[in-house]
Formats: C-alpha cells, sequence, structure tokens
C-alpha cells in the first residue's frame, strides 16, 4: 500500500466579521474534510455583546463564544475561544459562521483527506 504525506490546511479565515450565515469552505468532490481546529476572537465588546459560532450547513452549532452585557458584568475587552476536535465533513458539505452581536475574526483550519480508499 502507498503512503502519502498529510498536510494541514486553512479552510478559511474571516476577520472582522458579522453577520451571516455565510459559508467559510465547502469540502470538494471526492475530498472529505477533518477540522481540527477553530478559533474565534473578538475584541472590546463590551457595548455589543458577542454570540458567535461554527456550524456545518445544515444549522448545527459546532462551536460558539458568547458574552452578554450585563450590570454584573460588563467588561469584556476582547479575547479568543480555541477549540480542538475532530470534525467531519464530507464531499459537498459546509462549514459556516455566523454572528448575531459583535464582531469577531473566525478561522478554521485541518486535514483534507481522499474519499476514495
Amino acid at each position: 500500500m502507498a503512503s502519502f504525506p498529510v498536510y494541514s490546511t486553512n479552510f478559511g479565515r474571516a476577520p472582522g466579521f458579522t453577520g451571516g450565515p455565510s459559508t467559510l469552505f465547502t469540502v470538494s468532490t471526492g475530498l472529505i474534510a477533518v477540522v481540527k481546529c477553530m478559533s474565534i476572537v473578538w475584541g472590546n465588546i463590551i457595548g455589543s455583546g458577542f454570540d458567535g459560532w461554527f456550524m456545518d450547513d445544515s444549522g448545527a452549532k459546532i462551536a460558539r463564544y458568547a458574552w452578554a452585557v450585563t450590570s454584573e458584568d460588563p467588561f469584556n475587552y476582547g479575547g479568543t475561544m480555541v477549540y480542538y476536535g475532530n470534525w467531519v465533513f464530507n464531499e459537498g458539505e459546509s462549514i459556516e459562521i455566523q454572528t448575531v452581536a459583535g464582531t469577531g475574526d473566525f478561522s478554521c483550519s485541518g486535514y483534507l483527506f481522499s474519499a476514495v480508499p
């Protein structure tokens, strides 16, 4: 059996993103994507709060960060949430992002494999 090198790849980056849903990456025919790392970075969200996530194209949330502005906890000057795992996307499926409050930088990386053995 032949062996092939495996390389990680960047599935997409969306700096200063707000709104959506928006497609970050769609898996090409004949491939399988395994997402290993997703990150959401935000700045000062004291006025807006933040609610943003990664999801699949069915709308199922995969990784989410939410912070609401309250009088008891009014300070959030920025931060990073990093999610490590093994999320599998088959050919034709998409990695989506969305926010309903605030603006964030989204990044997603992992591996592409052939769907054919």
